[in-house]
């Protein structure tokens, strides 16, 4: 006789179930992939819209390991500012190169974009390395984020003069350190679903793409 039992490791997370023969043997047959995805939206009805949210709130910043390790640590504080791409620009063409007040706002203002490209191409500019920066943003107004009028059109290119916190940028998904779940959860609320903070942490976990490989 064969007994068809649940695979609790897997949780039905991928298209596999487990049936246990009477003498312990396991073996594995395939499932669809529609059944599977069923399973994993019926268990987290709120899935979908997360994937959303996710998308519709994450930003991406182009940095050196360095400043990656340190706005993860204390996010993004204007007074902690080093050598950046606008300090390197400047070093190899000169100061008269470089557009009237675009230094200024380099030096007072945190820079994002909402294209990973184009975090790509900035990071490293400063000659320090490169890494790629993931922070979440609720709510851009109350940010005071706006188009940075120094990048050219469709770029995607955003600044703010305001300092983001460490629970607002996301640390590495293989760690599943939390960050991020709190803005994650008001973003989720703003959109009607309501939800704690413990599972706004796995829903996150389950949507992040993750920044570690971005260069591999």
């Amino acid at each position: 006789m064969v007994r068809a039992v649940r695979n609790e490791q897997q949780k039905f997370n991928i298209p596999e179930i487990g049936f246990l023969w009477d003498s312990g043997e396991a073996i594995n047959f395939p499932l669809s992939s529609d059944f599977a995805g069923e399973t994993i939206r019926r268990d987290n009805p709120n899935l979908p819209l997360a994937k959303q949210t996710y998308n519709d709130i994450r930003m991406f910043h182009g940095t050196s390991p360095a400043g990656k390790a340190s706005i993860q640590n204390y996010g993004f504080l204007l007074d902690q500012k080093t050598f950046g791409a606008m300090d390197r620009l400047i070093q190899i063409r000169g100061r008269n190169q470089i557009l009237p007040g675009a230094e200024q706002q380099a030096n007072n203002a945190h820079h994002l974009t909402v294209q990973r490209n184009v975090a790509r191409q900035y990071a490293g500019a400063a000659g320090q390395g490169r890494a790629v920066v993931r922070t979440l943003i609720n709510n851009r107004q109350a940010t005071g984020v706006f188009p940075d009028p120094f990048s050219r059109a469709g770029s995607g290119a955003l600044i703010t003069e305001q300092d983001i916190p460490a629970s607002s940028v996301l640390g590495s998904k293989a760690f599943q350190s939390g960050q991020g779940s709190r803005e994650f959860r008001a973003a989720l609320r703003a959109r009607r679903a309501s939800v704690s903070e413990s599972q706004a942490r796995r829903l996150l976990n389950q949507v992040q793409s993750d920044s570690e490989d971005d260069f591999f």
